[in-house]
């Protein structure tokens, strides 16, 4: 169990998950009103360097920082959900 929020390893599935679902919410469907309704995504471009290169030249770096931050605003809310659906 780790930190103030007595967190076990357990957790670590959920949380990619969550973090896997809130990616292709922001990079592939367009769910977000900062970075807006654009598929960022490519395919094929996986996790790899290469992949990660192809897609920065095409968008830039601002907006994926942008994703970035997206997708750790709605894992961050998740989180907080329902931690507060176990407390209360």
């Amino acid at each position: 169990i780790f930190g103030e929020d007595m967190c076990t390893t357990g957790a670590s599935s959920d949380l990619d998950r969550v973090a896997s679902t809130a990616k292709q919410m922001i990079r592939e469907w367009g769910m977000s009103g900062r970075v807006g309704a654009v598929a960022i995504a490519e395919s094929g471009a996986g996790g790899t360097p290469y992949g990660m290169m192809r897609q920065e030249r095409r968008w830039g770096s601002r907006i994926l920082g942008d994703c970035d931050a997206e997708v750790e605003r709605i894992v961050n809310n998740a989180y907080s959900t329902a931690k507060k659906i176990i407390n209360d």
